[in-house]
């Protein structure tokens, strides 16, 4: 959980939710450099893929879901 983002979107403050995703995914991922980090929510999926840009132990769930239900397709 990150405190006080999900009052941005309701108020429909959608670039300063990202910007503040994309700071805590960058700073999770420098932190735990050896550790995968999952961003869960789909509202989360912009400022997780520049996260993944920088730091490739980030990850967008919505990716991991396509991965998964592609071969069973």
């Amino acid at each position: 959980m990150i405190p006080n983002t999900f009052d941005l979107l309701l108020h429909g403050h959608v670039t300063d939710y990202h910007e503040i995703v994309f700071q805590e995914l960058s700073r999770l991922a420098s932190i735990h450099r050896g550790k995968q980090i999952v961003a869960a929510q789909l509202s989360m999926t912009e400022a997780a893929n520049r996260a993944k840009a920088q730091f490739p132990n980030i990850q967008n769930l919505t990716d991991e879901l396509g991965r998964m239900m592609i071969p069973s397709l």
